[in-house]
């Protein structure tokens, strides 16, 4: 069985922290004993890794070990001085980056290495130097930022996945390419075997496109990861934004000048001020106009006060004329005591009378 890249960081990606995980794992990488060094090269690579967390380097470092006692005890070459390469440097860096309870942890392999001799004696004096050194630095920074990316959502691992698996299927699709390109390059139409030629082309060029259509499925299925994040991040920004709208607007409430102001204002309501309106005229006017009025009563002109006495001295000399005139008409209507309707009434009645007693006498 020949490296593959990809299918490393596939294994790795499905590691859990159970026994039997790391354990089928160790076993597919022991398969490839004749490039344990690409297999000591990819592990260490993706040990240092910044988008893991310090657990999960812990759970590759677990790898490691299994890697080589298996080796170890089933014999299987290369591995042990592939992994003694790369060690030392390896666990240097993680450990300065881990946190007391994991570098107990590291110390603890290392431990059981040296006490089942599975590496040489030289490299296992070169991983505690090393460690050493980096247990001096305190896990300060390094390690407050590294919990932090242990917070982080396994959504984050996933798209770091998919970004790993698009990156190789890159290469050696790239790879292929360059294969397909220079094979069709060299295609002779007059060639003998020409079309045992074109058969080679056509299977490079299958997996030419196969490789392409991975990749494409890897950038679909992160295109979706990537948009449902930015929704998620869109609804958080648009709450903040009104975290941020209310702590503005309880600030403006509560401030002394807004306070002040909105008790000028209260105290403006009780007075209340009116501005002049049509009514204040309409009064003005008429008040002026019986001004006016009185003036002129007061300022007749002299010929109008004589015409006004001279009629006035007119009518007196008229009036006792007229009361004259107004007695002697009564005097006409009143009638005459012979022709007064009710005492002539009263003598036909009593002759009537009269003959009527006469008559019955006789």
């Amino acid at each position: 069985m020949t490296f593959s890249r990809e299918q490393f960081v596939s294994k790795v990606q499905s590691l859990d922290e159970t026994q039997d995980s790391i354990v089928n794992t160790s076993k597919w990488m022991l398969t490839l004993y004749k490039d344990a060094d690409k297999v000591a090269t990819a592990w260490t690579e993706y040990l240092h890794k910044s988008s893991i967390s310090t657990k999960r380097k812990l759970l590759v470092v677990y790898l490691a070990n299994d890697i080589v006692q298996q080796a170890k005890h089933r014999q299987v070459p290369n591995f042990d001085k592939s992994f003694g390469n790369v060690l030392p440097s390896a666990l240097e860096k993680v450990y300065a980056d881990f946190p007391t309870e994991l570098r107990a942890k590291v110390k603890r392999v290392v431990g059981i290495w040296r006490q089942r001799k599975v590496l040489s004696e030289s490299v296992l004096d070169e991983i505690d130097r090393r460690l050493d050194v980096a247990g001096k630095i305190t896990p300060s920074s390094s390690t407050t930022a590294q919990r932090s990316k242990d917070k982080v959502d396994k959504r984050w691992g996933q798209l770091s996945s998919l970004y790993d698996n698009i990156e190789q299927n890159q290469k050696s699709g790239n790879t292929l390419r360059l294969r397909f390109d220079k094979s069709l390059e060299a295609l002779d139409p007059n060639s003998v075997v020409y079309a045992e030629n074109y058969n080679v082309i056509s299977k490079i060029g299958s997996s030419v496109k196969e490789s392409l259509t991975k990749s494409i499925d890897f950038r679909s299925t992160l295109i979706k990861e990537l948009e449902k994040l930015i929704t998620e991040q869109n609804a958080l920004v648009n709450k903040e934004q009104d975290s941020i709208n209310e702590i503005d607007s309880i600030l403006v409430d509560k401030d002394p000048t807004t306070i002040a102001q909105s008790t000028n204002s209260n105290d403006a309501d009780l007075l209340p001020t009116y501005e002049n309106s049509d009514d204040d005229d309409d009064d003005k006017h008429s008040s002026e106009n019986e001004d006016e009025v009185a003036n002129k009563k007061r300022s007749v002109s002299p010929e109008k006060q004589s015409d006004l006495g001279s009629t006035s001295d007119k009518s007196s000399s008229e009036e006792p004329t007229m009361k004259k005139m107004k007695t002697d008409e009564l005097k006409q209507e009143e009638p005459t005591p012979s022709t007064s309707p009710s005492k002539s009434n009263t003598g036909a009645i009593a002759s009537s009378i009269q003959d009527l007693l006469s008559r019955l006498a006789d």
